[in-house]
């Protein structure tokens, strides 16, 4: 009992300066910056085995370990450090965006635009964001119904001179379609095919098959389904 009042005074004197230096620490780069509302967020996991009321198991992208779950906002175009929070470790990303935005709008960020990562997407978070009318763009995780509709209806049409981009290095396939993303949020979905990694993912397959076993048929199944479903060659954002 004695250790509880400790750690919740501690905390409580903590999360009050560190309160305050985030506020004058914004209020600065406001001042300096032209532009800090398009954001990105996004989370680690921090190793820690110390018995204290955040250490959690934690199991990110099938990793399991014991950790504190580290929320980082930064400015999209420079990369500029603008925010941190901390949670406990067995937080899921998807729980935290609520009170990410509570916390930016307390310390006056003005947000417009986010980038998150696959791990924020759910319908409540989409709704969440429209209601504040932030625009994202977020990736659409492969198991999610949106994710398996879209390219099981566009994977035959989507190899069209039309829909290819150079991306750096990299020449993707991509298509828009306006999609409902929950109630009343209508948004797009983009489908991406990215030839690099979809031929990386064929090689792979066929490096593993047996040369003794098969037929053409079987083979051209297998080469057909790469980046249906949850293979790796096809993106939705």
């Amino acid at each position: 009992m004695y250790f509880q009042v400790c750690w919740t005074f501690l905390i409580s004197s903590e999360l009050f300066t560190y309160r305050g230096f985030f506020k004058s620490y914004i209020g600065w780069i406001k001042n300096d910056q032209e532009n800090i509302d398009n954001i990105l967020v996004d989370s680690t996991g921090l190793p820690n085995s110390i018995h204290f009321p955040l250490t959690a198991v934690s199991n990110h992208n099938g990793k399991i370990s014991n950790e504190i779950r580290l929320i980082y906002v930064t400015q999209e175009e420079t990369g500029i450090p603008i925010y941190l929070r901390y949670v406990c470790g067995s937080i899921p990303d998807v729980l935290t965006i609520p009170a990410t935005i509570k916390e930016l709008k307390e310390m006056s960020v003005p947000i417009k635009e986010v980038l998150l990562d696959a791990g924020y997407y759910s319908e409540k978070n989409v709704i969440r964001l429209y209601t504040e009318n932030v625009k994202f763009v977020c990736r659409v995780k492969e198991n999610l119904r949106l994710f398996k509709e879209l390219v099981s209806i566009h994977r035959k049409e989507i190899e069209n001179q039309d829909n290819l981009v150079k991306f750096g290095k990299r020449l993707v396939f991509i298509k828009a379609r306006a999609v409902n993303l929950a109630p009343n949020c209508p948004g797009y979905a983009y489908i991406c095919l990215d030839l690099a990694r979809r031929a990386s993912e064929s090689m792979n397959m066929l490096n593993h098959l047996d040369p003794d076993s098969g037929t053409s048929d079987e083979l051209f199944e297998k080469l057909a389904s790469e980046g249906t479903m949850d293979k790796l060659p096809y993106r939705c954002l």
